[in-house]
């Protein structure tokens, strides 16, 4: 099978909720969002997507070892399935969408890798955040409701504390990439310049080839261990009511001493 016809037959599942028995509740670490300023669109991130595959698409795929391409293909479209918690959503999201990535990856790239927990390091990293679809609705324009509810003087929506969440994750950790699934909808963050953050448009459950939640996969997972995964910025404005304190000349007049260390005579 050709990688074109792998992305188009890999299909995710209809999600339906059947009696949701918990929601994990989204925390802001340290209110990020007052220091993250408006979000921008990540312009050309799809052009770029199909840049990557579009050379391979004609070349054949191969199952990991022990496994057959059609682990990863739905043969039964339109099928629903149900869940009823956030972890069943990432097993669901990790079958149809991370482990076809990493077969690409490893077919076309030579990249081996998997996706694990945030306790884990490796050369590539990026934080992909799953939220369950009841829990998280996929936003009409994520842009504008996310800058919109933001600003207002009312308690955060869910959307501002799921996006303020990664963000916060992301510059603790000195994370240049993140990813934001609702199994529905999956969306790519990156930070830019020293308190910029960007958003793809969306990668729906329903796409195809090179469109799909899985390509974004394959590419993002390619950009952070070929380019890299590394952003550390300096918060550029602190929270409200704080004041910074710069020393721009400062003069000690002393003497050196020995063995690597100053002692300072005070006139």
């Amino acid at each position: 099978m050709q990688l074109s016809e792998f992305l188009e037959a890999i299909a995710a599942l209809q999600l339906i909720t059947c009696q949701p028995l918990s929601t994990t509740k989204t925390n802001n670490p340290v209110h990020p969002r007052e220091h993250l300023p408006d979000l921008t669109e990540w312009t050309g991130i799809k052009r770029d997507i199909k840049k990557l595959l579009d050379p391979k698409l004609g070349f054949e795929v191969s199952p990991f070892s022990g496994t057959r391409l059609a682990d990863f293909i739905r043969t039964d479209a339109g099928r629903a399935t149900s869940c009823s918690d956030e972890s069943g959503v990432s097993a669901l999201g990790n079958k149809a969408y991370e482990n076809p990535a990493l077969v690409i990856l490893e077919n076309f790239f030579g990249i081996i890798g998997r996706f694990c927990y945030h306790g884990e390091r490796g050369k590539g990293k990026f934080v992909l955040e799953w939220e369950a679809p009841w829990a998280l609705a996929t936003p009409d324009n994520l842009i504008e409701e996310f800058n919109s509810g933001r600003l207002s003087n009312g308690r955060p929506t869910k959307l501002v504390k799921a996006v303020s969440q990664l963000y916060g994750y992301m510059t603790f950790n000195n994370m240049r990439i993140g990813a934001l699934c609702n199994y529905e909808s999956l969306y790519l963050f990156q930070r830019v310049g020293s308190s910029g953050l960007q958003v793809s448009p969306p990668f729906k459950f329903s796409d195809r080839g090179t469109e799909s939640p899985v390509a974004a996969l394959v590419y993002i997972c390619h950009h952070v261990v070929t380019v890299g995964s590394f952003h550390h910025s300096p918060i550029g404005q602190g929270p409200p009511g704080t004041h910074m304190l710069k020393i721009e000349d400062f003069v000690v007049r002393g003497t050196w001493k020995g063995k690597g260390y100053t002692e300072i005579l005070r006139e």
